[in-house]
């Protein structure tokens, strides 16, 4: 019970627990509750947690950010790149983003400093094979980056963006055209598409049959197939 005396010295010889309690009212109060520190401490940590950007702090996320970090973007790239995408207001902070990868490397006990492994330096013996794996085989740059990560990068994809900068780079270096994109080689090639499709047969089929004739290493899908051929009918009449 409180002393209404108002003498100081006496003030003084409140047990050590009463104490304790005044000392910790003025902390608790701050929160408008008393309650004992561990509560108070959670309580403030929780509110933390509810301001906080979930799916900023998912795996996939945090695995992103020191992907993208190691292969050279800037903290404030990352930051940049993910309030874009996310269309996000106010924007993401570049000290966050540098937070968690520091974390991130910490907990996989890696230096957050040291220089890592790039995908370029990866990838340096073999722009031939992702030239190849598009232009010979008829994959897309994201089967590419896939079937390129599961040799050369333990399984892990190589970035999509990464790959298709990659290609179109040596294309332009090289002097040769880009790919043709699925509906460009249809366009091209309408004579056989009509002859495939008045020939008869499901939709999978007919694709199946303009691929071989076009001597195409992947099947051609066959929605865009008939949306060619449909849209072609529709111009002559």
């Amino acid at each position: 019970q409180h002393k209404e005396s108002g003498d100081f010295e006496e003030w003084l010889t409140f047990s050590s627990a009463q104490s304790m309690f005044l000392a910790h009212y003025q902390i608790s109060i701050g929160n408008l509750r008393i309650a004992d520190q561990q509560t108070n401490i959670m309580d403030k940590y929780n509110k933390g947690r509810g301001k906080r950007d979930e799916w900023l702090y998912n795996k996939n996320t945090r695995e992103r950010i020191v992907t993208l970090h190691d292969e050279g973007r800037s903290y404030r790239e990352i930051a940049q790149l993910f309030t874009a995408e996310r269309n996000r207001k106010p924007a993401y902070d570049h000290k966050t983003i540098l937070k968690i990868y520091r974390h991130y490397k910490r907990l996989n006990d890696e230096d957050p400093k040291r220089k890592p492994v790039t995908q370029q330096s990866l990838m340096i013996n073999h722009h031939q094979e992702l030239l190849d794996l598009v232009d010979r085989d008829g994959h897309s740059l994201t089967a590419a980056a896939k079937i390129l990560g599961e040799k050369y990068r333990n399984g892990q994809s190589f970035d999509q963006q990464f790959i298709s900068e990659l290609y179109k780079t040596e294309k332009t270096e090289r002097g040769e055209p880009l790919k043709q994109t699925m509906s460009n080689i249809l366009w091209n090639n309408l004579e056989i598409v009509c002859n495939e499709v008045n020939k008869g047969g499901s939709q999978r089929d007919i694709a199946q049959r303009v691929s071989k004739a076009l001597k195409l290493s992947n099947t051609l899908n066959h929605t865009e197939v008939m949306r060619v051929y449909r849209k072609h009918m529709k111009s002559q009449e």
